[in-house]
Formats: C-alpha cells, sequence, structure tokens
C-alpha cells in the first residue's frame, strides 16, 4: 500500500509513505515535515489487518483532476489508486497510520 501527501502552496507535509504486507513499513519526509528523508518502521498483523480494513471502506474514485493549492492525499493498493482531497474520507486510516507520519 503506498499513502502519500502531495504539495500544496504553503506549508503543507509533503511525504511517501509505503506499507507492505509482512509488515515493513518506510516512511520518507519530503518538506513540511518533522523528520525529513526515509525512516523504517513495522506495522503487527492486527495493525495490517485494521489498515486493510479502513481500506476496503474507501469508494474507488479514479477523479484525477487537481485543485490548485489543496494538499492530496493519494493512496494506492489493490491495484487501485484514490485521489482524496476532504479528509474526513479517511479519518479512521489517519488515526491509524498516523504514528509513521506524526
Amino acid at each position: 500500500m503506498y499513502y502519500g501527501k502531495t504539495a500544496c502552496l504553503g506549508k503543507c507535509p509533503v511525504f511517501d509513505l509505503y506499507i507492505y504486507p509482512n509488515g515493513n513499513v518506510v516512511y520518507i519526509g519530503v518538506e513540511n515535515v518533522n523528520t525529513l528523508g526515509q525512516k523504517n518502521f513495522t506495522c503487527t498483523k492486527k495493525e495490517i489487518e485494521l489498515i486493510k480494513n479502513e481500506l476496503n471502506k474507501l469508494s474507488i474514485n479514479n477523479n484525477t483532476k487537481t485543485v490548485r493549492d489543496l494538499p492530496n492525499t493519494i493512496i494506492k493498493y489493490n491495484g487501485n489508486k484514490l485521489i482524496i482531497r476532504n479528509n474526513k474520507q479517511i479519518e479512521g486510516l489517519n488515526k491509524l497510520l498516523k504514528k509513521f507520519f506524526s
């Protein structure tokens, strides 16, 4: 799974987060984040299952229209790519992943 935040015209955090089925997590801080560069983590099997459950709740929408000065959250999993602009849609997922990118 891939989870990333894109830039905006202000000080929006920009980072990439890769979560692998074996529990390995790779975070890459790009700009406007506390940790720049790569950092590695590990997820438990239970955390992986919780993340999968949250991903399965998302509706697949391939709307790729960009809006100037609004950061996008890009999620890729199971061959799908989602571009999210409304963080309410991914509140549960953000709570689970926050420990990796906060």
